[in-house]
């Protein structure tokens, strides 16, 4: 029994590090793409309160006078855009929205393979406590994964119903 359990701990050493190296590389993936593809709301920058540099016309620092040239801040997203299960469904998404769809499911399963390798590492030591790690964090993830589920079967049913109603005609040629 203690060379399974030792054969357990080696193997949650290369899990822990497969999956710790996937959940960076996965989350910075995604840090880049929210910097990167953020588009603002209304103008491409926001204004800030903050001049900088020198007032040009009175050669005062802009703290003390109003500059017309003003720092900008990049807004990263719009608040009123977000990536929903119809358009996933429908083909309406872009090939970004749906490489963040992926990227956030592949975080979630390196999320609860950390998890997984931390009770195998655990497993020779304390195996009551080493069991409660992947299994409550595998019955979160099956929940977050059964949920995308369901939203995905209803965009779907909301789809065969939209294509349903398109193709029916009214016999007199009225829709």
């Amino acid at each position: 029994m203690e060379a399974w359990l030792a054969t357990g701990a080696i193997a949650g050493r290369w899990v822990l590090g497969f999956a710790v190296v996937i959940f960076v590389t996965t989350m910075l993936a995604l840090l880049t793409y929210a910097l990167r593809g953020g588009e603002p709301d209304e103008m491409p920058v926001a204004p800030s309160m903050q001049p900088f540099g020198p007032d040009p016309a009175t050669g005062r620092p802009a703290g003390l006078t109003a500059s017309r040239w003003r720092s900008r801040v990049r807004v990263l997203a719009a608040r009123r855009r977000f990536i929903t299960m119809d358009s996933l469904v429908d083909g309406t998404a872009t090939g970004a929205e749906r490489a963040v769809v992926a990227g956030i499911n592949v975080a979630l399963v390196s999320f609860w393979l950390i998890f997984l390798g931390i009770g195998l590492v655990m497993l020779p030591k304390t195996t009551g406590i080493s069991l409660v790690f992947p299994v409550v964090t595998g019955l979160w993830l099956f929940n977050a994964l059964k949920s995308q589920w369901d939203d995905l079967v209803a965009a779907r049913r909301r789809r065969e119903r939209r294509a349903g109603r398109a193709g029916r005609r009214h016999p007199e040629g009225r829709t």
